[in-house]
């Protein structure tokens, strides 16, 4: 038996674990390569740098069990879920912290979760849904995410003749 099926917890999780961070990496370019005229462009209905915030505050929708405290976020919830602008803008170094303090939240998730973890019911997700989800469609839906907001980024940056990061 190949080392793949004896360890079935690990592949899975390393395979999580590898997009996450590419990922991250994607959202960290995204704010990095921003020139500093686009950053509170609105593309797709949003500010450029309000489409990489909600990714990093849904962190806390997609990983958090109901019982732990969510992260503190810069802004109220309905800016955190793209119900309303705002007006006030963070810098890039504003979202890069915290976009460190979430890729944190979702590496600590990794290294503690389990195959038992990721077959379990995430109560916030299936409440939000209505429907019954665990914790690993949870993480793929929240990688999919992700890249719908990085591709918004990226088309905002090429829509204004600059390079893409894609």
């Amino acid at each position: 038996m190949s080392q793949a099926l004896d360890r079935p917890t690990a592949t899975i999780l390393d395979a999580v674990s590898m997009q996450l961070d590419r990922t991250f990496s994607m959202l960290e370019q995204a704010i990095e390569t921003c020139p500093d005229e686009l950053w509170a462009t609105k593309q797709g209905g949003f500010y450029y740098w309000q489409q990489l915030y909600h990714v990093f505050a849904a962190i806390d929708l997609f990983i958090k069990e109901p019982h732990e405290s969510p992260t503190q976020h810069m802004y109220d919830v309905e800016v955190m879920r793209l119900l309303r602008h705002e007006e006030a803008t963070p810098t890039p170094k504003d979202l890069l912290s915290v976009a460190k303090a979430m890729r944190a939240a979702a590496d600590t998730f990794i290294a503690t979760a389990t195959l038992e973890k990721l077959s379990a019911r995430n109560e916030s997700r299936s409440q939000r849904m209505g429907r019954e989800v665990n914790y690993l469609e949870s993480l793929v839906m929240l990688i999919g995410h992700a890249f719908y907001h990085v591709g918004v980024c990226d088309c905002t940056l090429r829509n204004h003749g600059y390079k893409g990061f894609l």
